[in-house]
């Protein structure tokens, strides 16, 4: 009987402490872009776009940062007002990089609590892209932990480790 208690906690224990990697796993790579324009960021507007990027960053990824003056020079391109009408492409120099980290997935985010509205373009590994306008929405801790999601969502289509 001792034995058998020895070994179940000894199993016990293992299963607490085990990694849920597996060989070949690797996490998500996701560049996530504040594309706010800078003359209407607020304090608002930046606590809207870091909760969901906390909750992007608490998932299994790998989240790199930009903002919307280094996107548009990295890019080629001059004006971010219309980010939601762009096609994938427009973002493969992203993808292309040499140096890593290397990107799976990009997502867009102009997020503004104040006129109650917000807009995400996420690009999966499959290059599909997905796109969210919210109006007339609270722009609240849990709305943005929400939006996250559907970005991760769309961010794991297509995604092979």
């Amino acid at each position: 009987m001792k034995t058998f208690t020895m070994t179940t906690l000894v199993v016990a224990l293992s299963l607490l402490t085990a990694s849920a990697a597996v060989a070949g796993d690797r996490v998500l790579e996701i560049l996530v872009v504040n594309m706010t324009p800078d003359a209407e960021v607020t304090d608002a507007s930046r606590r809207c776009f870091q909760h969901i990027l906390r909750k992007i960053r608490d998932e299994y990824t790998h989240t790199t940062r930009m903002g919307e003056s280094a996107l548009l020079r990295e890019i080629g391109r001059s004006d971010p007002r219309e980010f939601m009408d762009w096609p994938s492409d427009a973002l493969e120099p992203l993808r292309r990089r040499q140096d890593p980290p290397w990107l799976d997935a990009v997502a867009l985010v102009d997020c503004r609590p104040e006129a109650r509205r917000v807009d995400v373009l996420v690009v999966s590994p499959a290059r599909g892209m997905a796109r969210m306008r919210l109006r007339g929405v609270e722009l609240d801790r849990a709305r943005a932990q929400w939006i996250a999601e559907r970005i991760l969502e769309h961010g794991w289509v297509g995604f092979t480790p």
